[in-house]
């Protein structure tokens, strides 16, 4: 009996099975990329109302209440117009933070600026002028650097944080997120309250983090040295 006859059909059948395997495979991950990021688009334009909302309604409010001190025939003393002034700052980050101004014109660059000017007394920023991308990937650009340095500034609270943008010509963005982390392992530190450390588990933004990532096409590398943490995320600039 040609037992060779009989295994080379064989293996010709199982190459056949494997590849298709793997190409279902790709199809599917493909598929789950496209349906995340439609359900992630779906959650910016929601942000996108609500901040439209907050900002026509703090809008209103500054009005009646401008109303109201002129109906009492109250001047506005450098206090109060001091607060006034303080409110509508709050909610301009409010804002920012919900979605940021400038997303359309896709410059990685310009939001990556907006971001470090929330937090100027912490945040330092370098990188180029202009770098212009798609608006959807500039986005998700921006989110993912926007829930690294939240994180960073909410559970390590560094005195300092040093946010570097760099682009190759290869179409290749890295972004470096380097900040201290003393403050976390010194609990008889002045300048800073006691830190709650991360919690063991993903939570919904490290979630969300991550699909934007697989969306991207992204790796993030995280390093810890002398009290000094670095995440670098390398992003492609194209899908």
């Amino acid at each position: 009996m040609n037992y060779l006859g009989l295994l080379y059909p064989m293996l010709i059948l199982n190459f056949a099975i494997a590849v298709g395997i793997v190409r279902y495979r790709r199809r599917q991950i493909a598929h789950l990329k496209r349906l995340r990021a439609r359900q992630l688009e779906e959650f910016e334009g929601y942000k996108r109302e609500v901040a439209g909302e907050l900002h026509d309604h703090f809008g209103q409010v500054k009005m009646q209440f401008a109303k109201l001190l002129r109906s009492r025939g109250e001047a506005v003393d450098s206090d109060l117009a001091n607060t006034i002034i303080d409110l509508e700052g709050e909610f301009s980050n409010i804002n920012e933070v919900l979605y940021p101004a400038g997303v359309e014109s896709g410059d990685v660059a310009m939001l990556l600026q907006r971001l470090a000017a929330t937090s100027p007394a912490i945040i330092r920023f370098d990188g180029p002028a202009q770098l212009v991308t798609t608006p959807s990937r500039a986005l998700h650009i921006f989110r993912i650097v926007q829930e690294t340095v939240s994180n960073a500034i909410r559970h390590s609270r560094p005195e300092r944080l040093d946010l570097q943008l760099i682009a190759d010509p290869q179409g290749i963005l890295r972004i470096v997120c380097h900040y201290d982390t003393h403050a976390t392992h010194d609990a008889t530190s002045p300048a800073h309250a006691p830190t709650t450390p991360r919690p063991a588990h993903r939570g919904r933004g490290q979630s969300i983090l991550q699909s934007r990532l697989t969306i991207l096409d992204a790796r993030h590398r995280l390093t810890t040295q002398n009290g000094w943490r670095t995440e670098t995320f390398v992003i492609p600039t194209a899908a």
